[in-house]
């Protein structure tokens, strides 16, 4: 039971992975958690955020630029990989009779949204556990063309492991325990960056109306 319960922590716990698997195990937690369709309980951006406090801390053998450069080529690599297997395996789902799981119909919805709202669902669901996982996968499975996808998981990475992992590191220097106040810098960051990518997909009539209430105040 202890042995079992070790091996959850390697594979779950941001400290643990850090300390005990260095910047490998890190590196392919984060591939993983990325594009593998398994591996949606593994830790994302509390990983990315206490390797760059550790890294600051000395605790990783490895300087900065190394450090992002790892983590940066598995969160792209991983939505990649989960692009390439959702492009195998989508042919073989699409090809699929209806049954108590998978109704052509929906596929048939699904496919359509992506085709309309597929880039917005790889940038926003970058933020989003879960979504991220399975993102990929989907744009792959649903046809979304590969140049364009590179191209948004390129933003998308770069909008997402380079913030976090930088905010830890010198969050590390300056924040006692700065692994404490992970939830409130997690929603603070996020709120940051999603608000122009959710611009686009806000009502017209909306922002209309929120304009005409702001007047409404100054006036």
């Amino acid at each position: 039971m202890e042995l079992s319960s070790e091996i959850f922590k390697w594979f779950t716990d941001p400290e643990y992975i850090i300390l005990y698997g260095g910047l490998a195990l890190i590196s392919a937690i984060i591939f993983a958690e990325n594009g593998v369709f398994f591996a949606l309980l593994l830790p994302g951006e509390s990983l990315v955020f206490l390797t760059g406090v550790f890294c600051h801390m000395g605790l990783l053998p490895h300087s900065l630029p190394v450090t992002l450069l790892a983590v940066y080529a598995a969160a792209f690599g991983g939505h990649q990989f989960g692009y390439y297997f959702g492009v195998r395996s989508g042919q073989w789902l699409l090809r699929q009779e209806d049954s108590y799981l998978i109704k052509r119909k929906h596929l048939a919805l699904a496919r359509a949204y992506y085709r309309k709202y597929g880039v917005w669902t790889i940038l926003v669901g970058r933020y989003i556990p879960v979504v991220r996982t399975l993102a990929p996968i989907l744009a792959g499975s649903f046809g979304m063309k590969h140049s364009v996808f590179t191209l948004y998981n390129f933003i998308s990475t770069t909008l997402w492991a380079i913030p976090f992992l930088l905010l830890g590191y010198f969050a590390g220097a300056v924040v006692p325990n700065p692994q404490r106040y992970l939830p409130l810098v997690f929603i603070g960051l996020v709120v940051i960056i999603l608000i122009p990518l959710l611009k686009p997909l806000i009502p017209k009539s909306w922002l209309a109306f929120f304009q005409h209430r702001a007047e409404e105040n100054d006036n």
